[in-house]
């Protein structure tokens, strides 16, 4: 008895973690490429400076998709917090 919850209690923990990694990749997957944003929003992009969409905050934080040192990144606002573009280093 005591086995099958140990292979329960695995079993819905390996089912949050696929589904967390799951939320974050089609969160990545839908955001504009830096390429895209600059096309959509010409004057947001100018001089290397990048302004936010939703507030026109320009710090830009650069995040990992899993961790600091993932090569997929998300950049959103510092201001306001949304997420703007993503890239790949």
């Amino acid at each position: 008895m005591e086995i099958i919850l140990f292979f329960a209690v695995f079993a819905v923990g390996i089912i949050i973690i696929v589904a967390t990694n799951y939320t974050h990749f089609s969160s990545y997957s839908v955001l504009p490429t830096f390429a895209e944003y600059q096309a959509k929003h010409p004057g947001l992009v100018q001089r290397g400076r990048v302004e936010c969409e939703a507030c026109g905050g320009t710090k830009i934080f650069v995040r990992g998709l899993y961790s600091a040192t993932d090569s997929k990144k998300t950049h959103g606002c510092t201001t306001c917090g949304k997420a703007l573009y993503r890239s790949k280093s």
